[in-house]
């Protein structure tokens, strides 16, 4: 029987793991902490959503943090390295004349969106399934790509948390990754419970 928690209650929750993601961003030196540390908010606000929390909260985030440390900061490389590309590249071919440069500053676009529908799968994916480092990029794609609708609604949802916590009331941008990753991986389960139906149907 799942446990009824009040507002309060999630508030309390998403505060001390955002703490707990402050504290072990800097213990990793920032660089090297803030991937893993990430990941672990994921995982965490997973077991929540599921239900399944049976150790504590502290416990839960330092033994992701700690097992996969090396994995989610290799995944943090790569999107890093990809979105530094496509950052380069975009600007690079804007407002660039000639047939061959505006096929490839529409294909920078799509690229771009692509990457986006990575960002907002790949920790959900990362912390619900043990997978490989390419499994995790590659599914987190074909989830956003199997579910467009859902993910399109997920992209203006979090439009609109983020416009919520930095302009609407800043007080709750000390909820800021915690607030973000409950709603990507509420919005990411919706999708994996969706893809399991279809498949069991």
């Amino acid at each position: 029987m799942k446990r009824k928690i009040s507002i309060s209650g999630w508030i309390f929750r998403l505060l001390y793991l955002n703490i707990l993601w402050l504290i072990f961003v800097l213990g990793g030196l920032i660089i090297f902490g803030f991937f893993p540390a990430t990941a672990s908010v994921f995982a965490v606000i997973g077991e929540w959503l599921k239900d399944e929390h049976s150790e504590s909260t502290l416990s839960t985030f330092w033994g992701f943090y700690r097992s996969k440390f090396l994995k989610s900061n290799f995944i943090g490389l790569i999107l890093f390295t990809a979105g530094y590309v496509l950052y380069i590249d975009f600007y690079f071919f804007i407002g660039q004349q000639g047939i061959l440069n505006q096929v490839l500053y529409n294909l920078i676009i799509i690229l771009i969106i692509l990457y986006l529908i990575v960002l907002l799968y790949v920790f959900p994916v990362f912390a619900s399934f043990d997978l490989g480092t390419f499994e995790i990029l590659k599914n987190a794609l074909l989830v956003g790509y199997n579910s467009p609708v859902k993910t399109l609604f997920t992209l203006i949802g979090l439009i609109f948390l983020l416009t919520f916590l930095f302009y609407l009331f800043p007080p709750f941008i000390l909820l800021f990754l915690s607030s973000i990753a409950l709603f990507l991986s509420w919005s990411a389960n919706r999708v994996f419970n969706r893809i399991e139906d279809l498949r069991s149907f």
